[in-house]
């Protein structure tokens, strides 16, 4: 089901997120979500952006589309990435320090362990929608 999307000054959005369980809701989580986010062409969407404080996230990844309880293990230098946007700020965009490798452990839709190896662009979306889950924004960087 595709769900609206929650806009800033919303308190939704610097609330921290709880621990995500396998449990049902979860699951219908998880559809609403890649749901949600293919529908407005983002990159990634964290199930807070849904008015859900659940540590899920979503991504157009190919090989990692769900991402819950994600928690970066390690992070290489930082630079700048020009132009981020966030569905949560319409229409705008900023220029955001991230890290231009990070590791990541989670689990995948099915709960099993993932261990993420991300650079790039990948690693960009997997640090925004992690940060969402911890109630920062991009324009908390810029």
């Amino acid at each position: 089901m595709i769900r609206e999307i929650v806009t800033f000054p919303n308190v939704v959005l610097r609330r921290k997120s709880i621990r995500a369980e396998n449990d049902k809701d979860t699951q219908i989580l998880i559809q609403d979500l890649l749901d949600t986010m293919q529908h407005n062409n983002g990159a990634g969407l964290a199930a807070n952006q849904i008015n859900v404080d659940k540590r899920v996230i979503a991504t157009n990844h190919i090989n990692y589309p769900i991402v819950i309880n994600p928690m970066i293990l390690y992070k290489s230098k930082e630079t700048v990435f020009n132009n981020e946007r966030c569905l949560s700020l319409p229409g705008e965009s900023y220029p955001v320090k991230r890290h231009e490798c990070i590791t990541v452990a989670g689990y995948d839709r099915n709960f099993y362990p993932i261990m993420i190896d991300a650079d790039g662009l990948f690693s960009v979306v997997l640090q925004h929608e992690i940060d969402h889950l911890d109630g920062k924004l991009i324009i908390d960087f810029s």
